[in-house]
């Protein structure tokens, strides 16, 4: 083989190899998809912290879905079960937790979520800032403030507003 040829098969080689590996990375789905992380509790609660430095206190017998990291004009994560949520301010990126039954969009505060499947409501309660409930089956929504609860009933989709102890004062 010629100096020539041998830099022409180095050459192929490791366009082949660059060739292969870029197949494989784009047919594996990765490209322009953050890696999804499912958490299941069982018995047990669990605390995860996400990586915009929010904070969710996850109840037992509940699972949260969230990207390892956020991407894009949003924050969004499933929930299904219950948990109390502690969110890093972010106007710029709002955050949406979705659960089969409703979603919830906060800027920045604390809430608790409550929306278990086998049972006939849902129930979102704020501590501190302000969220927006959006009933997925009637798509009506309602303005929560601190101290305030919406009940969502999962057959309907009606939301029914309650005021709740103020839980700072309480302890």
């Amino acid at each position: 083989m010629t100096p020539k040829n041998t830099r022409a098969s180095a050459a192929a080689g490791v366009a082949a190899i660059v060739g292969i590996g870029a197949a494989l990375y784009f047919s594996s789905g990765n490209f322009g998809t953050p890696k999804m992380v499912e958490i299941e509790t069982g018995d047990k609660a669990k605390e995860i912290l996400l990586a915009d430095g929010s904070v969710v206190h996850l109840n037992a017998h509940s699972s949260l879905t969230y990207p390892e990291k956020f991407e894009g004009d949003t924050r969004e994560v499933e929930l299904t079960g219950e948990g109390f949520f502690d969110i890093a301010k972010d106007q710029a990126h709002p955050f949406t937790v979705h659960t089969p039954f409703e979603d919830v969009t906060v800027l920045g505060t604390s809430f608790n979520v409550r929306a278990y499947e086998n049972e006939p409501n849902s129930e979102v309660s704020v501590s501190t800032g302000k969220v927006q409930v959006t009933s997925e089956e009637s798509a009506s929504s309602q303005i929560l403030l601190p101290n305030e609860k919406a009940v969502v009933a999962h057959e309907g989709g009606i939301i029914d507003f309650e005021e709740t102890e103020d839980l700072n004062e309480s302890a």
